[in-house]
């Protein structure tokens, strides 16, 4: 069965833009016979808000937007996707794959509200492993997570 969906990041109120691409994909799914989804990609923790993710499925229900099943976050499926690559590197090891199972984990755990010690010591190792590799990039969110903590 045909799949869409419309990922918006809720990060402001939902743009002209996107409301034009969430409308394409909303299309092609239903001239398929297929299902629509709507997940929120959540995972960009220093700008993603929670007022932001009901204005945008307030403004997708405003204009008629009816997504099949529930609404999903992405970072609800950060173990899902941490158990892919670690099945897929366990037969394949690939260098750094151990870190970045780790991080999805742990950033996975905060942004679904565990901030507990252990996962902000967690967080911590991981940022620091994460300097002293020379990833800025993927520290920058372990420092976000850190900061808001």
């Amino acid at each position: 069965m045909y799949r869409g969906r419309f990922a918006p990041s809720p990060t402001g109120p939902l743009h002209f833009g996107s409301l034009i691409a969430a409308l394409a994909s909303y299309a092609d799914a239903r001239a398929q016979r297929g299902q629509w989804l709507l997940r929120v990609e959540d995972v960009d923790l220093p700008r993603s808000r929670p007022d932001s993710e009901r204005d945008i499925v307030a403004t997708l229900a405003r204009y008629g937007f009816a997504w099949d099943g529930d609404l999903t976050r992405q970072s609800a499926r950060t173990e899902r996707y941490a158990s892919a690559l670690e099945r897929f590197t366990h037969a394949e090891p690939v260098p750094w794959a151990r870190f970045f199972i780790a991080r999805g984990r742990a950033l996975g755990a905060y942004v679904r509200g565990k901030r507990d010690r252990a996962t902000l010591r967690q967080l911590r190792n991981l940022r620091d492993e994460a300097a002293r590799a020379g990833f800025k990039a993927v520290s920058f969110d372990l420092e976000q997570a850190l900061a808001t903590a």
